[in-house]
């Protein structure tokens, strides 16, 4: 009996390492829809910010969205602390989307060892917050802040106004 019941613990434990991350959405402007998204993350190291941001672009890309990370060194703001203060200062909105036409300016927050992840876009217009989630995996915690951006494709795939689909090399093989 014991068995079976340690088989059973060992099977759903699998079962959900190959779930997807949870996305939970907190707060969302329905009337926004973003076509192009200015990435940034904030990870507690600068490396990690720029490795992670580089991820969440490529995340909004399969998204189906076109994006830039300010932190790469050709959107002129490398070395810019970010933070959502700093990203709604109207001036630095400004600069921000005559750089890269973003329609929304998107931060990840991430702290190495974390069990979750926080997503915030903001209106590159006006400032204004259109949406907040927190993304946690549904296993071990993030491996790093690459993986957590990565994971935050859903909550893109929504400021897009978009329903989000699996592709074949989403599911996870076993």
């Amino acid at each position: 009996m014991t068995r079976i019941i340690a088989a059973v613990a060992a099977a759903a434990l699998c079962a959900c390492a190959g779930l997807p991350p949870k996305t939970d959405i907190r707060e969302r402007s329905k009337g926004f829809k973003a076509q192009s998204v200015a990435v940034a993350a904030l990870t507690g190291d600068e490396r990690g910010d720029v490795a992670a941001a580089r991820a969440l672009a490529d995340a909004a890309r399969r998204a189906g969205m076109t994006a830039r990370s300010l932190q790469d060194p050709e959107a002129g703001l490398a070395g810019t602390a970010f933070s959502l203060d700093v990203l709604s200062d109207p001036r630095l909105l400004a600069q921000i989307r005559a750089t890269t036409g973003a329609d929304a300016v998107v931060l990840l927050t991430y702290q190495p060892g974390g069990r979750e992840a926080r997503f915030d876009a903001l209106d590159a217009r006006s400032g204004d917050s259109v949406m907040r989630a927190v993304i946690t995996p549904r296993g071990a915690p993030f491996a790093n802040a690459a993986q957590a951006a990565d994971a935050a494709r859903a909550a893109l795939t929504a400021l897009a106004g978009k329903t989000e689909s699996l592709r074949v090399d989403d599911i996870p093989y076993q």
